[in-house]
This record gives structure tokens, sequence and C-alpha cells, in this order.
């Protein structure tokens, strides 16, 4: 079974940058909602569906599936008895498009009166985009319906097989958030269970290579997650094999932090240059750093008429290093605390892992840096990981957290 999707991105809505808290108390890794006392059980038939059409969707024909709906791009992983799928592309981007008035017949690559993923992300500029899912909370439900259909069309593009997955949300999601996201699902997932996203990031790392080492270990011990996305920087302190999670702090300072920064920063080295936001994110996926020594990084643009190559290594350096200073102070508050027993539990055990995830953990010398300065702050058995690939790792435990969930745990998403 494949898929075809390219791998375009966009950019998406800011967030600001203050430190706010949004967990108080134990959250544990089952489901973090229950249905209604009459809702469908997961074992009923096609007729208690009313409908003599309608396709079986019990456990023993289900695909399973794993789902990370982010607010720029979605990460979808999917198995069937146990085996592993492989797409041609696994991720869209977690937007939809609508044709601007006027736009020539023929340009777009369909008729259709929405293009939808990375189909409505390179042809944006014929488009009036929306993206649906602000700060990982979906905030439209009917354009986010519109990307969760497609995921489904690219797991299953004929249809006829039953899905039940597991759907990662942030911790402290509120009850009309949780709703928003289990109506996103309708007609997508046959049976649904909603884990916190920390929660999946910890079911995960026996799946990638750079951290399964960690978990197998220690696999009932604290580790903390610190999940870097677009508008917002999770970090999770993630306790037992059952990963309740302890504590929880969330920064509005990400990766869009780091554009804005950016462009404040090339403005005042370069007054004038005025560079697009699709061209800073290029920028800093290739070049983005922290930490000392001499760097380079030359980026061929065109300026005052003519073709030009600027070295911004310190604009970007210090952009991310505003990143890193936010990540080590959320660290340091969260081992703190855990070091103080100020958790449900009392005192324990001292964390040694902290994982880097999300896009932002791709910063060059990230892990080696926050290491460094935690360790040159007090915390000598601080280890920093990175997945080898941590733009999967919440999906891929999501996935596995569908293989093995207890069949009474599973409700419809309606």
């Amino acid at each position: 079974m494949t898929t075809t999707p390219g791998n375009a991105s966009a950019p998406a809505p800011d967030g600001d940058s203050s430190l706010t808290e949004s967990h108080a108390g134990p959250v544990h890794a089952g489901p973090i909602h229950a249905r209604p006392a009459h809702a469908r059980p997961a074992h009923a038939s096609p007729s208690d569906a009313g409908s003599s059409t309608a396709i079986d969707v019990g456990t023993s024909t289900a695909l399973r599936v794993g789902i990370d709906l982010g607010s720029r791009r979605t990460v979808f992983v999917a198995s069937d008895g146990g085996e592993r799928l492989e797409f041609d592309a696994d991720t869209t981007c977690t937007v939809v498009g609508f044709p601007k008035r006027g736009v020539i017949p023929g340009v777009l690559p369909s008729d259709s009166d929405a293009l939808v993923g990375d189909e409505a992300s390179e042809m944006q500029i014929h488009l009036d985009v929306t993206w649906p899912v602000k700060d990982g909370l979906v905030e439209d439900v009917g354009a986010c319906r519109l990307v969760t259909r497609h995921v489904r069309e690219l797991i299953d593009p004929d249809g006829m097989r039953p899905m039940w997955g597991v759907v990662g949300a942030p911790v402290g999601a509120s009850g009309d958030h949780l709703d928003a996201l289990r109506a996103t699902m309708v007609g997508v997932l046959d049976r649904l269970v909603v884990v916190p996203e920390p929660c999946l990031a910890a079911a995960g790392m026996p799946e990638d290579a750079d951290v399964r080492s960690a978990a197998e270990t220690d696999p009932g011990g604290s580790r903390l997650i610190v999940d870097i996305g677009l508008a917002r920087t999770d970090l999770c302190l993630v306790r037992g094999a059952d990963s309740t999670v302890e504590h929880h702090l969330r920064i509005p300072h990400a990766g869009e932090a780091v554009d804005d920064d950016l462009v404040r920063l090339i403005r005042k080295q370069h007054p004038g240059l005025d560079l697009g936001r699709r061209t800073l994110q290029e920028i800093k996926e290739r070049h983005a750093f922290v930490g000392g020594g001499e760097r380079e990084a030359r980026v061929p643009i065109y300026a005052d008429g003519r073709p030009q190559t600027l070295d911004l290594a310190v604009p970007i350096r210090e952009a991310c290093e505003r990143l890193l200073a936010q990540v080590v102070g959320g660290i340091e508050d969260l081992l703190a605390r855990h070091r103080d027993g100020s958790g449900a539990s009392g005192a324990r055990d001292p964390v040694r892992t902290v994982v880097l995830t999300g896009g932002g953990s791709r910063i060059g010398g990230l892990c080696e840096r926050v290491e460094e300065t935690l360790r040159s702050s007090g915390w000598q058995e601080a280890s920093v990981l990175r997945p080898a690939d941590p733009v999967r790792l919440v999906a891929r435990g999501a996935l596995r957290m569908a293989e093995t969930m207890p069949e009474a745990s599973w409700v419809e998403p309606a």
C-alpha cells in the first residue's frame, strides 16, 4: 500500500513568548476522556449501526493507526495484523486551501472546492488557506475534517478497511478541545483513543534506535520529554512504565519564535533586506545551530537588484540561542520540582534522561548544549538525547499503543 504526496511545508500562525504551566496532578497514559455510557461497544456489528452496508469494524479486521495531528504537519503510521504498512510519504501538511476568486481554469490540479494537505501547500499562491490546528489544538473542525479524511484516504485509498486509531492531544487540553478533536475523527476512525502526547513520545522511544537504550535500560524510570514544535514547546516529566505525567510546562516559544527573532536580527545586520517567511524557514532548517566556535551560514539571495551570498551565521545562532535559554530554563524548573518531591507522589530518584523531540530538536548542537548547560548547573546525571526521527516519535508511540490497547478502552469518535 503506497501513497504519493510530497513533503512541502508552509508557514502557519504565530505564538507568544511567555512561560505558562498547563497541568496540575498526574496524568496517565490511558485514554484522557471517556465517552458516554450509551456509546456503541468496540465489538458492535454493522447491524448495530443501523446500516446493512456498513463495513465490519471488528477488531480482527481493523487497521491500527497512530496519528500526530500537528499545527503544520500531520504524521501517521499504520499496521495490519501487526505488520507495519509502508507509505511513499507518511506526513502531510495540516492545511486546507480554497480557490481564490478569478483563478484561471486549469491552473489548479483539480476542480475541487478545496485542496488539502501538501497539494494545498504547493498551490497556496492561488488559494485562501486555513491552518485548522493551532498550538496543537483544533480550532476549525470543518477544515480539520478535510485534513483527517485526506489522511484516511492516504492510508486506505479504497476505503474498505475499518481503522482503529490512537491520537495525541496536548496535556491539559480542555473538554471543548477534546470534543473538537473527536469530531474531526468522525468518518475517519471507527474507534478512537486519545492519549497525552508526551505519553505517546515515551511509548515511541523503543521504536527509535537513538533513544531505545534509555527506554530499555530503565523502563520504569522517569524521563523528561521536551517537544519543540511550531508555536510551543511542551516539557513533560513522565514517570514509570505507565507513563504518568508528573509535571508539565508549556512555553509559547518554539519554531515560529525563532523565525520572528531571525527576521529582526537579519534586518538589524542587513537593513532593508526583506526575506519571505518560506525563505526564512528554509534557511533555518538548513543552517540552524547553537554553540561556540567559528561557523558559516552562507546563503545565496537576490537583493539590491543582484544575486549575493550573505553569511547569516550570527543572527541564526542568536535566534536559536534564545530558544535554548527558554528550553533550559523550563527543564531546570521541572527537574527542581521532581527533586524536591513537589509532584503527586513525593520525592523520587533523579531524572537521568531528557529527550528532545519535535522539529526544533533538529537544531545543530542543541542536545550537546542543553546537556552541557544542565551539568554545569549541577544536574550531573542528565543525559540529553534526540531521536533519530523526532518528527515521527509521537505517531509511532500512538501506533504501539493502538496495537496493544485493550478492546474495552476503544470508543466511537462521536
